[in-house]
């Protein structure tokens, strides 16, 4: 049976992410949550710089899917293992679509304080993203 902990990291990912439910960032996101994102020298900072990091993922992949492959509690923390699929309709990160489509698999490891994510950490394999869309081709 899920704990609250549990609970709250799904619907980060199928709430505010699978549902674009934003108007949620409030009720799942601490006033000062702060977002871990690889290759950012900053943080993203509370719920408003989660809706614009999130806006930019969504122009480029906006049928992007979350899927929780599994899930482990323990005290004011959560980790998630995931898999991403999509389909880059939009720019991302300078590179214009493709249509092609994509899969990463990732963890993130959220901190909980009262009720709500207050940090979370994501490591995922985002340099596959530019192979597959073809902006990066191995060595020959």
């Amino acid at each position: 049976m899920p704990d609250n902990n549990e609970e709250l990291a799904r619907s980060y990912f199928e709430q505010l992410i699978n549902e674009s439910r934003l108007d949620l960032a409030e009720e799942i996101l601490a006033s000062d949550f702060t977002f871990h994102f690889p290759g950012r020298p900053e943080p993203v900072r509370g719920p408003d710089g989660f809706r614009q990091l999130t806006a930019g993922h969504t122009n480029a992949f906006p049928d992007r899917r979350f899927t929780i492959e599994q899930t482990l509690t323990m005290g004011d923390w959560a980790v998630v293992r995931w898999t991403q699929r999509a389909t880059q309709s939009g720019t991302y990160l300078g590179y214009p679509p493709t249509g092609k489509p994509v899969t990463i698999t990732g963890l993130s490891l959220f901190r909980i304080a009262d009720g709500k994510i207050a940090e979370h950490w994501v490591e995922g394999d985002y340099l596959s993203i530019l192979r597959q869309i073809g902006a990066l081709t191995p060595p020959t």
